[in-house]
């Protein structure tokens, strides 16, 4: 059986906000883990603690997306320079 231990911060290796532990069925677990798995549409997934539910992590996506448009101007910038016609 899988189980999740959420995180506050990103673990540095994964970067996520969660580590994944595969565990005997019928093992006690402690209130720190839970058994409900990210959602597969979610790419920062981090655990809600207040509601109890997995939610997209805003500051990644937030991130992630600075991150994109900072790769489409640098891109526009060589196509500029190389004289070709955007």
């Amino acid at each position: 059986m899988k189980v999740y231990q959420p995180l506050q911060q990103k673990d540095p290796t994964t970067g996520l906000f969660y580590k994944e532990w595969t565990v005997e069925e019928g093992l006690p677990l402690s209130d720190s883990l839970i058994t409900a798995a990210p959602p597969e549409g979610f790419n920062y997934p981090k655990w809600n603690y207040s509601k109890g539910i997995w939610e997209e992590d805003t500051d990644s996506i937030i991130d992630y997306l600075k991150r994109k448009i900072d790769e489409l101007e640098n891109a526009i910038l060589d196509i500029v320079d190389s004289g070709q016609s955007v």
